[in-house]
């Protein structure tokens, strides 16, 4: 695609006429950049929280942080999602654009990541949290811990790309 074509496209998906839909459409947009904000901000936050607890008793209360944090960045999420899909069927010429694509295929791995990778990796921590004897943390929640390490990073890259196609829009 040449550079002129490119603006042409952009300036066809954003171009903002008088009816009805286009104040539907720019309500989408406040909507989606909420959502991210939210839903985004959220999940870099999870970790550095479950980090936090330097005692069982202060890991529980992370634990209990997380719990609440983590509903913002699952609202936050499948607001962003509903809020894009919309848009997309509000201006179909959306999803022609590769980066919508990309996008789009992204956050779709992200929301299969978290039951079929992250579920089976944090349920023995939970537990673990929960029934812990002791103030010490005990080696085996490091154990565990370091297992669901390459996930937040996974989770981390994902956003961080789709964050990057939204501002280039490559």
């Amino acid at each position: 695609m040449k550079f002129k074509d490119y603006f042409s496209t952009v300036n066809m998906v954003i171009n903002k006429g008088d009816g009805p839909m286009d104040n539907v459409y720019s309500f989408l947009v406040v909507v989606h950049i909420f959502s991210a904000i939210f839903g985004v901000g959220s999940l870099f936050i999870l970790s550095a929280i479950i980090r936090m607890g330097k005692n069982m008793q202060e890991l529980r209360f992370s634990y209990e942080i997380f719990n609440k944090v983590h509903f913002y960045a699952v609202v936050g999420t499948i607001s962003l999602l509903i809020s894009g899909l919309t848009m997309g069927a509000l201006r179909h010429n959306l999803f022609n654009l590769a980066w919508v694509q990309i996008s789009a295929l992204l956050i779709i791995i992200f929301f299969i990541i978290g039951p079929i990778w992250l579920r089976p990796i944090m349920k023995p921590i939970l537990e673990l949290v929960q029934t812990h004897k002791g103030e010490e943390i005990p080696e085996e929640y490091y154990r565990l811990y370091r297992r669901m390490i390459p996930v937040e990073i996974a989770i981390a890259v994902i956003f961080i790309l789709i964050t990057i196609l939204m501002i280039l829009k490559p």
